[in-house]
């Protein structure tokens, strides 16, 4: 199994210029969701997590249309690596979102999530 973390870490280089398409932290997460949901996965909200043992697989920015393809290869490496239930946890501080998965492994829970900055 490789671990995502070590490949992704992308931070866009261009935010502004010209040709460049902003979109609203609304439009952004709504993108997000979406490719969750064209996997067949369900999102859940949990009001808290309290599990013993969490992962941070990957981090990405996603502020403007030019950053969605890294960000929907790091999602699909994810899912591919990580996701053993068609359940997916999302929560949000300040200004990222977090996507996980609960594995157990020798009988023991493990989050596994990743973390895209999505603005304010």
């Amino acid at each position: 199994m490789r671990h995502i973390s070590k490949n992704y870490l992308v931070i866009p280089t261009s935010r502004n210029g010209d040709g460049v398409v902003q979109l609203d932290k609304d439009e952004r997460i709504e993108k997000v969701l979406s490719i969750f949901e064209e996997k067949g996965l369900v999102m859940i909200k949990p009001t808290s997590i309290q599990i013993p043992i969490s992962f941070l697989e990957g981090e990405i920015v996603f502020y403007t249309e030019s950053d969605l393809e890294d960000t929907e290869i790091m999602i699909s490496a994810f899912v591919e690596d990580m996701v053993v239930s068609p359940r997916i946890m999302m929560w949000e501080e300040e200004s990222v979102i977090y996507l996980g998965t609960v594995k157990v492994v020798d009988g023991i829970a493990e989050l596994h999530y990743i973390s895209i900055q999505v603005g304010k």
